[in-house]
Order: structure tokens, then sequence, then C-alpha cells
């Protein structure tokens, strides 16, 4: 099986202003969250709501990248090769007239 070092989201659209904010990313290997120990990185981001905040386990941050065009992308750097991951869950950020949501 194929092993990678990082995973990308490529994101091809946002809320009406462009505005993309990511709660929650997680990577399954079945049971484990492989997301410990590495890096989140995106192509931007606002300073108060950094690309490391969609991996923290907490609810309460978010990364959130201002308006403009797309395509964008976040990312997670492992500390080590994975070998493919077998379920991953993306959850949106709630509020501000954007629905919430969790994607599998």
């Amino acid at each position: 099986m194929a092993s990678s070092t990082k995973w990308r989201l490529n994101i091809t659209g946002g809320n009406v202003d462009g505005v993309v904010e990511i709660a929650e990313w997680v990577v399954f290997d079945g049971v484990t969250d492989l997301c410990t120990g590495g890096t989140g990185t995106a192509d931007s981001e606002q300073a108060a709501h950094v690309a490391a905040d969609a991996f923290d386990k907490n609810d309460a941050t978010y990364w959130s990248r201002p308006g403009g065009p797309v395509p964008r992308w976040l990312q997670y750097e492992f500390g080590a090769a994975i070998t493919k991951p077998t379920t991953y869950s993306i959850r949106c950020r709630a509020g501000h007239g954007r629905p919430p949501g969790t994607h599998t």
C-alpha cells in the first residue's frame, strides 16, 4: 500500500464572500486519529485563525482563509509517512449564516 507524508484538501468554493472556515479535519486509519505530531499549513490564513486550528481537536477554534479567488488548500504534514487512511471527517464552522456540517 502506498504511503504519504501529507494530505491536502483542495477547496473549490466558499461562502458568498469567498471565505472558507474549517473547524476540524480528522484523518483516521480506521481507529486512530492520524493528525497528531505533524503540522497544519494552508495557502493563506487569518492571523487569529491559523491552519493548525483545524487539527487541534478544539471545537472553539478554526482555520479561516480570507475571501478571494479559488482554488484554495489546507494540508496536514504528518510526522512520518502513513499508509492510506481509511476515513476522514471535515467539520465546517457553524454560525455567521453558514450551515455547520460534517463531511466524511
